[in-house]
């Protein structure tokens, strides 16, 4: 390493320049630690950018303060959460204070996905830290992520996909429409649905079929085939159409936003008759899934 020492009345010092226009001015890259954590765990003096990527929620300690010598006034530590789905609590020493803006709090919760930069302020009591970013660590705040994609198709020649029944007495869950989402915390999340279908029976009347996205806690298990309850874990976002002719293919496109608590989530479609017009009550039309697209993003 190579130091150029400015003008000592301003002592200015330089790293790869002769002319340092600050106290201290590197020209080039800066290397800070890098420490990846498997659990729970307290700062030290030889730590900068703390990473977490495991499958439990653990807690982060920042150092104590130190009065007089070896104060670290401008210390920096930088806390990813890397996890999918568990919380890194980062607390002070003792009686100690994060300065969140206006408030004063002895401890932060970083969710996955994000990044909290904290800086000491010098002080030995009250708030020692002062918390300087809470955000994502992957997207600008504000901007849109695809969380999930999932694409299904029956194979190319065939026209034999996974076949299910729709009746207007109870709701069935699509084949090939169930997939998990995960939110870190509490999201505004955007849910997309394209499917194809093709009716495999034939007969008289063309009845009106209802399709609805369902977002269903992963906590109460596995989503039933079908079902009577027509309002649990439905979303709202639904759709009413008409088949042209009976034994032929259509198309079902659902979409919308919603307020989606921290969780993990199964999502998937069902579809009920809606009317009968022509067809008698109970009788089953048997359906093939031939395509179902999903997307998911989150917009906060």
């Amino acid at each position: 390493m190579f130091l150029v020492v400015g003008t000592y009345f301003f002592g200015q010092v330089g790293i790869n320049t002769t002319v340092p226009g600050s106290t201290l001015a590197i020209n080039g890259s800066i290397a800070t630690k890098y420490r990846l954590l498997t659990g729970n765990y307290t700062a030290t003096i030889n730590d900068e950018y703390l990473d977490y990527k495991g499958t439990s929620d653990i807690t982060v300690t920042l150092p104590a303060s130190i009065s007089g010598t070896g104060n670290f006034e401008g210390r920096i530590y930088e806390i990813r959460n890397g996890s999918t789905n568990n919380t890194i609590t980062v607390q002070t020493s003792g009686t100690e204070n994060i300065d969140i803006q206006t408030t004063n709090t002895n401890s932060i919760e970083v969710p996955a996905g994000y990044v909290a930069t904290l800086k000491s302020n010098g002080k030995t009591t009250g708030a020692t830290w002062i918390l300087t970013l809470l955000g994502s660590g992957s997207i600008p705040a504000g901007a849109s992520a695809t969380i999930t994609k999932r694409n299904y198709f029956i194979p190319q020649g065939s026209i034999v996909g996974d076949s299910f029944d729709v009746t207007d007495t109870s709701l069935v869950l699509v084949p090939n429409t169930l997939v998990t989402i995960n939110t870190p915390s509490d999201k505004v999340v955007w849910l997309n649905f394209l499917l194809g279908v093709d009716e495999a029976g034939t007969g008289t009347g063309v009845p009106y079929l209802r399709a609805e996205v369902y977002l269903q806690p992963t906590s109460a298990g596995t989503p039933a085939t079908t079902t009577t309850n027509q309002t649990l874990y439905a979303t709202g976002i639904a759709l009413i159409q008409q088949e042209s002719v009976r034994g032929a293919q259509f198309q079902v496109s659902l979409s919308g936003v919603l307020n989606v608590p921290k969780g993990s989530y199964y999502v998937y479609v069902r579809m009920l008759r809606w009317a009968n017009l022509g067809i008698t009550s109970g009788t089953n039309q048997p359906m093939t899934t031939l395509s179902s697209s999903f997307s998911s993003a989150f917009l906060n």
